[in-house]
């Protein structure tokens, strides 16, 4: 999508995901090759998919303890490995990524 000669990264919502603990095991042990599952929404194909995640980086967003912004890889739906940026409620366990370079 594009205004101006701009290009929008797509933005995809996360339908369910880890709890703070699974999170917060994965982000340390990511090394190990841990992963954690997202479930989102592809707008294109119109389907729910799930993707596993190695969590990168991951910070916190406000106060709560319960919001948080991340960097994960992930395996994409064509099985090729993608990089990822997201924001993550884990109390509510929903939020949404873009796919980064």
């Amino acid at each position: 999508m594009s205004q101006r000669g701009q290009v929008f990264p797509q933005i995809f919502p996360i339908l369910q995901g880890p709890g703070k603990w699974d999170l917060l095991t994965a982000f340390g042990n990511a090394n190990a090759g841990q992963v954690v599952e997202f479930q989102y929404f592809d707008s294109d194909s119109r389907m729910k998919l799930r993707t596993g995640a190695t969590i990168r980086s991951l910070s916190h967003e406000g106060d709560s303890g319960e919001v948080w912004n991340l960097v994960a890889i992930v395996k994409m739906p064509a099985g090729h490995p993608g990089r990822i940026s997201g924001y993550y409620n884990t109390r509510a366990r929903n939020g949404h990524f873009t796919i980064i370079a």
